[in-house]
């Protein structure tokens, strides 16, 4: 599980604005534009009922989560690819080559489109709150 402690700096409802303590371990990690809580110093965040302005909390995104992103991200397209340049295998190879990145490019169209409302809303990690002792 990949995680990162903060401190929650603001309250909205069940939004909250939570300042990272440390550097995360995830600027040589591609996902962390889709995984909320790489490589930035604070996010809103939405979690559960009960935490306040100054608790320490950790930030947490399951392993789970970020292998289906893996692989939505990475491998799907790649299959896409080669699924439509062996499905034409009685064509010219011009064509089977531009249908291959055809599907791989509107894979990519969909995923910006489902990245909006969908894959963004997925990643979301869970927020924890730590004991006081846990520095």
């Amino acid at each position: 599980m990949s995680s990162r402690r903060g401190i929650i700096k603001d309250k909205r409802g069940r939004n909250y604005l939570i300042r990272f303590e440390e550097e995360g371990k995830c600027e040589t990690c591609s996902m962390k534009e889709i995984c909320k809580i790489g490589a930035i110093e604070e996010a809103w965040i939405e979690g559960e009922e009960g935490l306040e302005p100054g608790d320490r909390v950790e930030v947490a995104v399951g392993e789970s989560k970020l292998i289906l992103l893996s692989f939505l991200v990475f491998i799907v397209p790649i299959l896409l690819f080669f699924g439509g340049y062996f499905l034409l295998a009685g064509h010219s190879q011009l064509i089977r080559i531009a249908v291959g990145l055809a599907l791989f490019s509107l894979y990519f169209l969909f995923l910006n489109l489902l990245e909006r409302k969908k894959l963004k809303s997925y990643s979301n990690p869970e927020i924890r709150k730590l004991p006081q002792d846990i520095s």
